[in-house]
């Protein structure tokens, strides 16, 4: 899959870490206006993908790019939009925001309940949508804009879930932590998430020290099964 949100936030230059962003942190229900009425303070940190993306779903990276924000310029934009989004929504260099508009390759027949874009960012089929939410799980999405170039377009639209990253590792795992930027470096197979910590009424959520690692509550995980949705599969991760 290849494609782009309507804008994402710039990255930054740490005089620790150098220049970085991550592609993890990602909310398709947030509107890129909201986001540009708060000011310029806030818009010459967006980089906007409008008028910029090829046929084949990629982005002219080299005519928007915008240089990199200071640690300074950061933890104010934080502080800046945190009233807006909220406390589950945090803001980190690279984030992107709003829905997606992407090519799809490498499907063939009929789409899945659970289609993958990549290992963490998931979109599923509008009635699995509604059928999730109907039995009382609080998820929360935006449709997808997605052509497939192997296979017909789907009846019906495809929804990518906004997953906050509220899962949290267990103390006693040790992480790299970078006291400038915030920048987390922590190898996957050390993953333990802290149960006493887990939120067991958000269905699926981001481990925040790695983003690109997604965690369900059980109650999810039984319906997801008893369902027998197609196109995802549920692994028993360590807790702690």
């Amino acid at each position: 899959m290849s494609g782009a949100t309507p804008c994402w936030i710039t990255g930054i230059d740490c005089p620790i870490c150098g220049a970085w962003g991550t592609s993890d942190s990602r909310y398709p229900t947030v509107e890129c206006e909201t986001i540009a009425a708060l000011g310029n303070d806030v818009r010459k940190f967006m980089i906007l993908t409008k008028g910029h993306v090829r046929p084949t779903g990629l982005v002219n990276i080299k005519k928007i790019i915008r240089p990199p924000m200071t640690v300074a310029e950061y933890s104010s934009l934080k502080v800046t939009l945190e009233p807006l989004l909220g406390r589950d929504r945090p803001i980190f260099p690279g984030t992107q925001l709003g829905p997606i508009t992407a090519t799809v390759r490498g499907v063939r027949g009929q789409v899945e309940d659970f289609l993958w874009g990549s290992s963490f960012v998931p979109y599923i089929r509008e009635s699995v949508f509604k059928e999730i939410q109907d039995a009382g799980h609080l998820i929360s999405g935006n449709r997808a804009i997605l052509t497939f170039k192997k296979t017909e377009d789907p009846a019906e639209p495809l929804i990518e879930l906004e997953i906050p990253p509220t899962a949290r590792v267990a103390s006693s795992i040790k992480y790299d932590l970078c006291d400038t930027c915030g920048r987390i470096e922590l190898a996957r197979e050390n993953l333990i998430v802290d149960c006493t910590r887990f939120d067991e009424s958000i269905p699926i959520q981001r481990i925040f020290e790695q983003g690109t690692v997604l965690v369900i509550s059980e109650s999810f995980a039984e319906f997801i099964r008893n369902r027998n949705y197609t196109g995802v599969v549920i692994e028993e991760q360590k807790s702690g």
